[in-house]
């Protein structure tokens, strides 16, 4: 990481899902204000246009801007799902009616489904880079803390279990990932890859995470155990920042801004 200007703009490789230590606004915000915020944000997207898609995506360049992650590095990361969006995208393009676009072997692209294929994939994908933003500046701990805070309110209710179990679902993701890059790397250093049956590759890399992820899953069971875990906690602690009321408001302003257009 280098300093710039009093910020940290995070110079290593973004892994997916996971937090990114620094000190911008967003990292030091109240975990309970982002969780409103990205729920009000969703929302919101789900009922706007393309306008309002094209607007919250500069919102969302300025918040990656000021959190020092790089948005196109964290988008490099995403070409997994990048390719799911594209057949979103195709899968609406030939099955809305409309005007003919363009005739593939038989196969009708209409220029109505293209248009509400891209609005859709492009929905899908700003609510992905939202949730990145989110997984990258909040710690995994304040995140459980968040959590639980909301579910104690709520009667007959185990908040403490559900939130350590949503923490440890979260910090298993980047965890499986790391698993998979490496799996992937000693399959291709042994040739591998040459397998062209996707029954057999499946396999081949399938199987191997998945026991790597449960023997992962029974060393952090152990650790708990060890250290005599118990859901008898002493509740969560938040230090705001004191930037909520300010985030809050341009988050309802822009949650509007959605609805509008």
């Amino acid at each position: 990481m280098c300093e710039i200007r009093g910020k940290t703009l995070i110079m290593a490789q973004l892994n997916l899902f996971s937090y990114q230590p620094s000190a911008t606004p967003l990292h030091r915000l109240d975990p309970r204000i982002k969780f409103i915020m990205v729920c009000l944000l969703s929302i919101s997207m789900v009922h706007s246009q393309l306008l309002g898609s094209t607007i919250y995506l500069g919102s969302l360049l300025a918040a990656f801007k000021v959190s020092g992650i790089f948005f196109f590095r964290a988008v490099r990361q995403l070409k997994g799902f990048l390719v799911l969006l594209l057949m979103i995208m195709l899968v609406q393009a030939i099955s809305i009616q409309g005007d003919p676009f363009i005739r593939i072997w038989g196969i009708s692209v209409t220029s109505q489904g293209l248009f509400s294929g891209f609005q859709t994939a492009f929905k899908f994908f700003l609510i992905m880079m939202t949730g990145l933003l989110f997984a990258s500046t909040t710690r995994l701990n304040a995140v459980k803390n968040a959590v639980q805070w909301f579910l104690r309110p709520v009667p007959w209710l185990p908040e403490q279990r559900i939130s350590v179990m949503i923490g440890l679902a979260l910090g298993f993701i980047p965890l499986i990932l790391k698993h998979a890059r490496q799996l992937s790397d000693a399959h291709k250093a042994r040739l591998g890859n040459k397998n062209k049956h996707p029954v057999s590759y499946t396999l081949q890399m399938v199987l191997p995470l998945l026991k790597k992820t449960f023997r992962s899953a029974d060393d952090i069971a152990s650790a708990m155990s060890s250290r005599c875990y118990s859901e008898d906690r002493t509740g969560p602690v938040f230090q705001p920042s004191g930037k909520e009321p300010v985030f809050l408001c341009a988050t309802l302003a822009l949650a509007l801004l959605l609805f509008l257009f």
